[in-house]
């Protein structure tokens, strides 16, 4: 997915990265079943599993690897995996490292990262450093799990009864069930919604009461 410079080949190593098959103390290996990737994606912790939706909602994404490759500076020794490296629609490839808000108040490990995103600019590839506070909240991270496991009966043309409904609305919003009343299937709900096609409030306990807002009407 990344090559190294010919100008750093002789101070950097790639190696593939390693293969998560089982937990190991204080992790928690999670397989998320990707739709961007069409196969699973195994993920080192519940954290970086959350990180995938996130990745899967990101419509510029097209591809994206967990424990993507090995790092190794070779005259120290010292090894780094990413989290995650995507492909982006515009032929770039972009790497996520995922901490918690706790981690990132470690000096030493704030330090390490910020060289690593200096050595990574020099390879010519941004290394984003996600805190956790950025994309998970115990409610809209459960709402998305739960409209991306619905939506796997949907896809975007099927989605699109839920957009033109709205637009045809007086308000250009309706709640969950008067558009399942309109004949929109569950699935299509939880698709146009996961994937942007129509906005909802995440952050508040999703149900048939919730209301399903056209897009257009915030500008987006």
């Amino acid at each position: 997915m990344i090559s190294i410079p010919a100008e750093l080949r002789n101070s950097l190593n790639l190696l593939p990265g390693p293969k998560l098959r089982g937990g190991r103390y204080g992790k928690h290996v999670s397989m998320f079943p990707s739709r961007k990737n069409n196969r699973t994606v195994a993920c080192e912790t519940l954290l970086e599993a959350g990180f995938c939706l996130e990745l899967e909602r990101l419509s510029e994404i097209t591809a994206y690897q967990s424990q993507p490759f090995t790092l190794v500076l070779k005259h120290t020794g010292q090894r780094y995996t990413p989290d995650f490296a995507a492909e982006l629609r515009k032929g770039c490839v972009v790497i996520y490292e995922i901490k918690t808000d706790l981690a990132l108040t470690d000096p030493p490990t704030r330090d390490r990262l910020l060289n690593l995103q200096a050595l990574f600019a020099l390879c010519g590839y941004p290394l984003e450093i996600i805190c956790e506070s950025r994309f998970w909240h115990p409610i809209r991270t459960q709402n998305l799990y739960f409209l991306y496991q619905q939506s796997f009966g949907a896809d975007k043309l099927s989605a699109s009864l839920v957009p033109s409904l709205l637009r045809e609305s007086p308000r250009r919003t309706m709640t969950v069930q008067e558009l399942l009343d309109r004949q929109v299937t569950a699935a299509g709900i939880a698709y146009a919604v996961f994937f942007g096609l129509a906005l909802a409030d995440l952050h508040r306990p999703f149900g048939s009461r919730t209301q399903i807002l056209f897009r257009g009407n915030h500008g987006l």
